[in-house]
């Protein structure tokens, strides 16, 4: 498997945090990559990509629960997410998280 070798060789390269994400936020589909780095001993770091206004009660499918059940989903799995790399373009998350009692 390509990415199981990659990890390996960047892992004996110095690189220790691997960031992982998947454009549709599809966690199993960032199971292999998650899987290889904790066989190399590094760190997974889980990046959440998300579009939007969170707070849209009109888009009640992807809202802030959502996107906090997915951050819960990626730590359960042996992945670190810290919220500064939840960001958008437009839109600072980090900043929301601290202010909800949610996370």
């Amino acid at each position: 498997n390509v990415v199981k070798f990659f990890v390996r060789q960047a892992a004996r390269g110095g690189v220790d945090v691997f960031r992982i994400f998947d454009c549709l936020n599809w966690v199993e589909n960032m199971r292999v990559s998650i899987d290889a780095v904790a066989e190399a001993g590094k760190v997974a770091e889980g990046a959440i990509c998300y579009t939007g206004d969170l707070l849209d009660a009109s888009r009640p499918k992807y809202d802030l629960k959502y996107y906090v059940a997915l951050a819960k989903e990626l730590i359960s799995g042996r992945v670190t997410v810290d919220p500064r790399r939840l960001k958008d373009e437009d839109v600072d998350l980090s900043e929301l998280l601290e202010t909800e009692q949610t996370w």
